[in-house]
């Protein structure tokens, strides 16, 4: 059985590829099972690896889905967590198969291993497919949804609202000064708030509320089933939660406190998306202009100056 070695294709990756990655699996794993089918037409059935216990953590597949250190977005594919049940059971035909004699019932397992196989290369191809897809609708800086994906999700999210009779409201929020951050600290720092902000937008979040990336150090929230008022009570918590948690900046000591503005507006029925999102952003506009680490609801008259 090959192994995979410091150039293997199978060496742990770096995330930037993934669909190589998978693809290099796949090859990795036909390239076994060929050779084993071709040794066993010319009479060898002697293969300790295929016939071990473990045989499923010996083969060059085996080595890359065990032992290296998969990245958060192939790990969290459905997939990827299937992958290690379909390539046992591959594995334990690949067994009863070395281990039938000649004739009708080595031709029968012969089958239950190619289904076996068949199965398992499915299964890879399905999740490149599944990785491509979180690719193309998942922001990279953050890890969440993107604007493209955004767009799909809000028109069905306010469809469903409006069918079903109930409220729905959007809200955008952007960190307060965040040029400071990048002006004192450098964009390495810049790009570690925004992915921490956008950890603490989602876990303030209900489990049907969404939040995307919007552009720049702006995100735009969808709350489902809420009206403003209600809304309004989870951004609270949600300004709160950002303004109490102190960031402490990667390869240094220094640690810096963000808040954010929010504005928020509350689905009208007809309204088209663009219109929704633009009254979001008046309000969002308001939050700035009046003081900044705050909620203003669009609709609400201005705040009396201090």
């Amino acid at each position: 059985m090959d192994t995979p070695s410091a150039t293997s294709p199978l060496a742990p990756e770096d995330g930037h590829d993934l669909a190589a990655v998978i693809e290099a699996a796949q090859f990795a794993h036909q390239r076994w099972a060929d050779d084993l089918v071709a040794n066993l037409l010319a009479g060898q059935t002697e293969h300790p690896d295929a016939q071990a216990p473990d045989a499923h953590h010996l083969c060059a597949f085996g080595q890359w889905y065990y032992k290296a250190a998969h990245p958060p977005q192939l790990v969290r594919q459905s997939q990827f967590a299937a992958l290690e049940g379909q390539h046992r059971q591959m594995h334990d035909a690949a067994r009863l198969l070395l281990r039938t004699p000649p004739g009708s019932d080595r031709a029968q397992a012969y089958l239950q291993f190619a289904e076996a196989s068949r199965r398992l290369i499915l299964s890879l191809r399905q999740l490149i497919r599944a990785l491509l897809v979180d690719h193309f609708s998942t922001d990279p800086l953050t890890g969440i949804a993107n604007r493209q994906q955004m767009q799909a999700q809000l028109q069905k999210g306010i469809f469903h609202a409006l069918e079903e009779g109930h409220p729905a409201c959007l809200a955008l929020a952007d960190i307060d000064h965040f040029k400071r951050v990048n002006d004192s600290h450098g964009h390495e720092a810049g790009d570690a708030v925004l992915r921490i902000f956008a950890a603490l937008l989602q876990e303030s979040l209900r489990e049907n509320d969404r939040v995307y990336r919007y552009g720049g150090e702006e995100f735009l929230i969808f709350l489902d089933h809420l009206d403003a008022t209600r809304a309004e009570a989870v951004l609270e918590r949600m300004r709160a939660h950002v303004a109490e948690t102190p960031i402490t900046l990667p390869n240094s000591a220094d640690v810096v406190h963000i808040t954010a503005s929010f504005g928020l507006a509350q689905m009208v029925a007809g309204e088209p998306l663009r219109a929704l999102i633009r009254r979001a952003d008046e309000a969002l506009y308001e939050a700035k202009k009046n003081g900044r680490n705050c909620i203003r609801v669009w609709g609400d008259p201005p705040a009396l100056p201090a």
